[in-house]
Order: structure tokens, then C-alpha cells, then sequence
């Protein structure tokens, strides 16, 4: 029984597309509200493991060896940074670690390089198709001329490089221009546009810089070069 108690079956016979239309809204509704539901529970579980990552980051970093700036391993830093960053890709990515011997020391703040690190990790995991890692290399360099990057112009030196690579979707470089902007953001929900306009304003302040390497359908490669402190 229909609404004013009228029947879909006993309309007239030049009704009966309506009484198919509306055969079918009810089935259809039902799918859009488990789509939405299923996408809502989705960001809901990524929300979580993105606060559940970042209260792991601060314990970590809570105890890390310098709260101020100081001669820093990178490598520790790494360290230190994988569970957090573990935790939030799941059993869907995989963070690895290659780290470089005889790595030179930085100064720098030991918690704020941390943190800079887990929002590379973080924008690198959500590229990163299910199935792919996402790795955190680190080496000495050299260079012996000036270097552009994305913060600063570089001087020849010596510096040391933390590296984060995914096998993503990559970027056009019309957002490789911007993607360093405070508030500029890709991501159709709850971006904000803050986490690489961090990770720039801490490498500027160890007067390192950044560059950016990546081709659509290729995957992104990230590099943070900081001076390397005299032995």
C-alpha cells in the first residue's frame, strides 16, 4: 500500500513506466546509502590511524636526544620515525628503511626534523598504491656548484640528504609549483595544506632545501639536503 492508499499496481495500464521508475528508486537508494556509508567508515578509519600515527610520533619524539638545535644523525631520526609512519600505511604499504653509513651529522631540532619526516611519509603513503612500499633513504652528498631547489639556492658543500620515494600516481608540475604553499592542497577531503608548508619552513630553517623529483604515473621522490657539519 502505497501513500493516500494508492497502489502502484492497480495504476492504468499508460502509468506503468512510472510504476517501474519507482520499482527501482528504493533499490537505488538503498546502494547510494551503502556507498556513502562505506566511503564515510573509510575516512573515519583514516582519520584514526592518522591520530593514532601522530600520538605514537609524540611519544617518540617526547624522549627524543635534542629539543633544541644540535648536531643530529638522520638516521636516528629515521629510526625513530618508522613506527609512527608504519602504523599509519597498515598492512597496505610498507616503510623501509635504507640508511647510509658513515652519515654526517646536522643541526638541526631532532623533533621538528621528525615531524617533518612522518609529512613527507604521510603524503607519500596516501599516493602509494596498496601493495608498494614507500622508502626512507638517507647519504652524504657533494655538490660542487650552486644547486637550485624548491626552498633556497643551495652553495657547493657538503650536505646530507634524507630521502622519501613512492611508487604513486606522481605530479604534474603545475602542483609540483605549488605543493610547498601553506594551505594549497590536493586532496578532496581533509587537507589542509600545512603539512609540506611545515616540512619547508623546518628544512629553510636549517638552511637546507628541497628538491622534487616526479612524472606522472611514475611515482614522487622527495629530497631534503642539509649541511653536513664539519668533522
Amino acid at each position: 500500500m502505497q501513500p493516500n492508499g494508492c497502489r502502484l499496481d492497480a495504476l492504468p495500464q499508460g502509468c506503468k513506466p512510472i510504476q517501474r521508475v519507482c520499482s527501482y528508486v528504493p533499490q537505488h537508494v538503498e546502494k547510494l546509502t551503502f556507498g556513502v556509508s562505506r566511503r564515510v567508515q573509510r575516512l573515519e578509519q583514516a582519520r584514526f590511524a592518522t591520530r593514532q600515527a601522530s600520538t605514537q610520533l609524540q611519544h617518540l619524539l617526547r624522549d627524543a636526544p635534542s629539543t633544541t638545535p644540535a648536531a643530529i644523525d638522520l638516521n636516528a631520526v629515521a629510526t625513530a620515525t618508522r613506527p609512527a609512519l608504519q602504523r599509519l600505511a597498515g598492512d597496505r604499504v610498507t616503510i623501509q628503511l635504507d640508511l647510509g653509513r658513515d652519515l654526517g651529522f646536522v643541526r638541526a631540532d631532532f623533533a621538528e626534523l621528525g615531524i617533518a619526516l612522518f609529512n613527507l611519509g604521510h603524503d607519500a603513503i596516501e599516493a602509494s598504491p596498496d601493495g608498494s612500499s614507500v622508502r626512507v633513504r638517507t647519504r652524504n652528498c657533494t655538490l660542487t656548484a650552486t644547486c637550485a631547489t624548491t626552498t633556497r639556492a643551495l652553495p657547493a658543500g657538503d650536505y646530507v640528504v634524507l630521502e622519501v620515494r613512492d611508487a604513486g600516481r606522481g605530479m604534474a608540475p603545475d602542483v609540483q609549483a605549488r605543493m610547498f604553499d601553506p594551505f594549497f592542497s590536493t586532496k578532496r577531503h581533509g587537507g589542509h595544506g600545512l603539512g609540506l608548508a611545515t616540512v619547508a619552513r623546518v628544512v629553510t630553517e636549517c638552511r637546507g632545501g628541497i628538491r622534487v623529483h616526479s612524472t606522472l604515473g611514475e611515482g614522487t621522490t622527495i629530497e631534503v639536503l642539509l649541511p653536513r657539519l664539519a668533522e
